[in-house]
């Protein structure tokens, strides 16, 4: 299951880079509802990157806010970089 998880990760990084964020967001939230995925934390800050791109800008906030809640305290350097894009 977490194999499967990278990559539909994978392929939802793909959906984002080439502009298809319906199609992105929908697989991050495929991804998101397999709780045996560790990394919610990302995912929540990859859909808020969406949001972002898209100037959807609160609920941008939403989903970093939600991200920092799930990234664990040794990651500072992720967490730094959520409070920066809550910033802009």
């Amino acid at each position: 299951p977490e194999l499967t998880g990278f990559v539909l990760l994978n392929l939802a990084c793909q959906y984002t880079n080439s502009g298809s964020y319906t199609e992105a967001l929908n697989m991050y939230n495929t991804i998101s509802k397999n709780k045996t995925f560790q990394l919610s934390g990302r995912l929540k800050t990859n859909i808020g990157n969406i949001h972002f791109q898209q100037k959807q800008y609160l609920k941008a906030i939403k989903m970093y806010r939600m991200a920092l809640d799930q990234i664990p305290v040794t990651n500072q350097d992720l967490k730094l970089h959520i409070h920066q894009n809550i910033a802009l």
